[in-house]
């Protein structure tokens, strides 16, 4: 990745523990796709890519593919910018 690609804020994920053992598919696909896009690795596609994931988790574990609804994306962005704020729950 080069440097003008990355932003200069430091990121420091939360602990990871036991997030597998106690975390549903669904929990845990949520909860990634939204720490993907928090980080925002990426200077372009990074909501295509955390969807595209999220979808993966789910299928995996034998659930549907997440359904963006592009009707309600202004939704999505809130509940993004509302998880920023330390409690990601209504985004899950």
């Amino acid at each position: 990745m080069k440097p003008e690609q990355t932003s200069s804020d430091h990121y420091t994920p939360p602990p990871t523990s036991n997030i597998r053992q106690q975390s549903t598919p669904l929990i845990l696909g949520s909860a990634f796709h939204f720490l993907f896009v928090s980080i925002h690795p990426f200077k372009d596609g990074n909501g295509r890519a955390a969807r595209l994931m999220h979808s993966f988790i789910l299928l995996k574990s034998g659930y549907p593919i997440f359904a963006f609804d592009p009707d309600r994306k202004y939704e999505y962005f809130n509940y993004l910018e509302m998880g920023g704020e330390s409690d990601i729950s209504d985004f899950v």
